[in-house]
């Protein structure tokens, strides 16, 4: 299994039932995980921990974590939501912690707080599945997040209440400092509110699953996996590739500005700029980009000489007659923006030729007329109902394939103006050089530029023109690396 493969719950099941049939025991399984945690507690140099312990084999890695903790001279103690253990296993690991004198006690709803610790350590529910909490371990949680500010949070597997399949949270659920995952990485930690909730995320095989060969549910974009060849010496501007950018129309010229130079910058070799402000737009200190008027013969004619359009960022969705058009065309289209939401309101068929959307939640929710919290499924309908390939942007990026690709990265200073006209200019100018399937390898250049513009200057203050400034050193480097 590569780590980038990331599992839903019934794989990861499926992944501990095989080891199990191959000979390991459940409660072997537990101790390894345990002390994988142990390795991770000792770099916060904590003393004081409460494992707070559910009644299913997560709660039996708690049970077995205080076990070997107390044995490592921590002050340790278990909060059970059970006064025994639903499987053989965990019971069996319960006693483990007991028989070296770990306290254990059973959780009573009348308490209004949690003994103090320098860690909690989440062992409530782990894969399981809940919409809502109406028991003791509902408490337990609310309880749990009143330490965040004060005491490090360790989820074992999974924080309690994240679903692991696709990110979406139940209230309430664990927020945790970091989560050490076990066997198998899941996606719901790296997408929806995966991010917000497991906080950093540790993946651990317990060195058991490299012998384990099965289709992940998602894989994880990876520097390891894309591809990015450095033109040759006699290249020209047109084999290149070239693009135009419909967007930018009065009021949200930067939109445009952004979509064009980002392309330049991921290495078309020309970028036409088309709106109702072009003499406005002129002024802009950006020379390069090939300005012409919204005019729909002008536009069409310049359709048929062009690698890539990219319609929508800054445009207004009244432009149906030229987007029409566009859609119809034979050629490659990045659809974003306003060119969505125009999308979302037309009775259209499927393209015929292939197109990129570049949604955000929102976007993507009037797109199929669903308000789905459910990102992967949201995926799958515009795949449905429209066809072509989507990124899906938020924390924790989707992007169509199968497997569906996951942008492990999630940053809230991105959430900004122009941040995603950048990415809409990026898959257009990859594309446009020849590249089959630019969204992955586009995601990554614009996540990767965002680190580094963020490691210049920060968090809050970081904009759209920050990114746009990093992509040409990051895809120097991609291109580097291949060497």
């Amino acid at each position: 299994m590569q780590n980038r493969s990331l599992y839903g719950i019934a794989s990861s099941k499926e992944i501990d039932r095989l080891l199990i049939a191959s000979g390991k025991t459940g409660f072997f399984l537990m101790m390894k995980a345990a002390n994988a945690v142990l390795e991770t507690i000792g770099k916060y140099h904590v003393r004081s921990i409460v494992v707070l312990a559910g009644s299913g084999n997560n709660g039996g890695d708690g049970f077995g974590l205080s076990g070997l903790a107390s044995l490592r001279g921590y002050n340790v103690q278990v909060i059970a939501t059970e006064k025994t253990s639903k499987s053989v296993d965990s019971e069996r690991a319960r006693l483990f912690a007991k028989s070296l004198g770990v306290q254990c006690k059973v959780f009573e709803e009348d308490v209004f707080s949690l003994p103090l610790a320098d860690c909690y350590i989440d062992a409530l529910i782990g894969l399981g599945i809940r919409d809502k909490f109406e028991n003791s371990v509902g408490r337990l949680i609310t309880l749990l997040n009143q330490r965040i500010e004060k005491s490090v949070v360790i989820s074992l597997d999974v924080p309690s209440g994240l679903n692991s399949d696709n990110g979406i949270a139940s209230n309430p659920a664990v927020i945790a400092n970091e989560t050490v995952t076990f066997l198998t990485d899941k996606p719901g930690l790296h997408t929806g509110d995966g991010p917000a909730f497991g906080g950093e995320i540790t993946y651990t095989g317990l060195g058991e699953v490299d012998e384990i060969s099965m289709k992940p549910d998602a894989e994880k974009i990876t520097r390891s996996s894309l591809f990015l060849k450095k033109h040759p010496k006699t290249v020209h501007k047109i084999s290149r590739g070239s693009v135009l950018v419909i967007g930018g129309t009065s009021g949200m010229e930067g939109a445009g500005i952004l979509t064009s130079i980002a392309a330049f910058r991921a290495g078309a070799g020309k970028v036409f700029l088309t709106n109702d402000t072009v003499k406005t737009c002129a002024s802009f200190s950006y020379p390069e980009i090939v300005k012409i008027p919204l005019d729909y013969n002008m536009i069409m004619a310049i359709l048929q000489t062009v690698n890539v359009v990219i319609a929508g960022p800054g445009l207004p969705v009244h432009e149906k007659r030229i987007l029409s058009a566009v859609w119809t065309s034979d050629t490659y289209l990045v659809i974003d923006a306003g060119a969505l939401r125009w999308l979302a309101k037309s009775p259209i068929k499927k393209r015929k030729t292939k197109f990129i959307g570049t949604p955000h939640y929102g976007e993507a929710a009037d797109l199929v007329a669903s308000d789905d919290k459910n990102r992967f499924k949201l995926l799958k309908k515009l795949e449905s109902q429209y066809g072509g390939s989507w990124i899906l942007k938020g924390p924790g990026t989707l992007v169509s394939g199968s497997p569906i690709k996951i942008n492990c990265f999630a940053n809230g200073s991105l959430a900004t103006a122009g941040s995603g006209d950048v990415l809409a200019g990026i898959v257009g100018g990859i594309w446009s050089q020849g590249i089959p399937n630019p969204e992955a390898l586009s995601v990554y250049i614009h996540t990767e530029s965002a680190k580094v513009a963020l490691n210049k200057i920060g968090g809050r203050g970081i904009i759209a023109s920050d990114i746009l400034n990093e992509i040409g050193h990051v895809v120097s480097c991609l291109e580097d690396s291949n060497l």
